[in-house]
This record gives C-alpha cells, structure tokens and sequence, in this order.
C-alpha cells in the first residue's frame, strides 16, 4: 500500500478520535451547565417562596417610610438601597397600583456617610416633611438642596438588612414572614397576598 495513503488514513483516525473526544467534552460541559442552571432557577424559586424568612411584626417600622393606601390592610415591608433603579422602578411602577396596603419601606445606603448616595437619602430621611419628600423623589425625581444632615436610620437599616439576609435589593418581606427577592409586578404581589398559603406557616 502507498505510504502517503497510509499516512493519510491515519491522520483522518487521529483528526475523527480527537474531533470525537472534543464533541463528547462540549456535550459533558453543556449537560454540567443545564445541571447547574436548572439547581440555580430552582434554588432562587425556594428562596423566593420560602414560608418563614423573618418574625415581621419584629420590624423596627419606626425606621421605615410608611405609605398607607386604602385600608392598609395588606402589609409588606421593602429594603430599598437609595442607588437602587430596580428599586425605584419598583416603587413607581408597580406599588403604586396596590390598594389596601401598607409599604414600609427601610432605606439604606451601601455607600460612605461623605458619598453623594448618602447625601440623596438623607435629603429624603432629614426633610422636614419626610413622606412628601419621599414621593417627590419617586414621582418627580425631585431632591430638596441644602438640606442639614440629621440623625437618621439609614446607616441601622443597612445593618437591619445585612442581619436579614438581604443581598440584593429590592427585597421585599411579606406579613407571614416570607421573601421575595428582585422585581415583581403588581400582580405578582397580589398573588403572595391572596396565595391561600401565604397565610399559614
């Protein structure tokens, strides 16, 4: 037989085994990464659902903006960093169009007291009128200037909201103690209100 003949049907054996090992490798790392993405979806949805978070009658609400709309009767608390634009979004877009609800919502700030993210809460939190002030900076984006800095709960929430286990905000704390973390609509939250296991641990 032909030496380059021999030569080159060994060449296409060693291209088609290594061409085969390299296949077998992605569809190992692939399945390894479905694996791992469907164990993570899942793990958010447990700690998204999970019935008991927090004692949430044990909320320092003193140390929260209170909005009551209706009869208040639905109650959730939200830890929102200031910087936060989900967070706002939230706010603006979403808890606005609940009725018959109470938010608390505890500031916080991830920055140094000297950073401009401080001075942003504090111009809400030191504000002679705290809860126009509030709305003025969810509807308008509107801060108030020169205002005295005070002594406010900003830098306590921060350590309320580590101690909760809050990583990522928004974070939002239902009356049965359980924790939605990220963005949900409108109706989304109504569901965790009207889930018939929302009320029973």
């Amino acid at each position: 037989m032909d030496l380059n003949l021999e030569l080159n049907q060994a060449r296409a054996i060693s291209i088609s085994r290594i061409a085969n090992r390299v296949m077998q490798f992605i569809l190992r790392t692939a399945w390894i990464f479905i694996i791992g993405l469907n164990a993570g979806e899942l793990g958010g949805k447990e700690k998204q659902q999970g019935k008991i978070a927090i004692d949430f009658a044990a909320l320092p609400f003193d140390q929260s903006i209170k909005t009551v709309k209706g009869d208040g009767s639905k109650k959730i608390a939200v830890f929102y960093e200031i910087d936060c634009s989900y967070c706002k979004a939230l706010e603006k877009h979403e808890l606005s169009r609940l009725n018959d609800v109470t938010i608390y919502n505890f500031i916080f700030v991830n920055n140094t007291k000297d950073s401009p993210s401080w001075r942003k809460a504090e111009a809400i939190w030191c504000a002679s009128e705290v809860q126009k002030a509030w709305n003025n900076f969810i509807t308008k984006d509107y801060l108030a200037h020169n205002i005295k800095s005070c002594e406010s709960p900003l830098y306590k929430n921060k350590v309320l909201a580590s101690k909760l286990g809050v990583k990522g905000t928004p974070t939002l704390f239902f009356i049965n103690g359980s924790k939605a973390v990220g963005f949900l609509n409108a109706k989304e939250i109504e569901q965790r209100f009207l889930d018939a296991n929302f009320y029973n641990d």
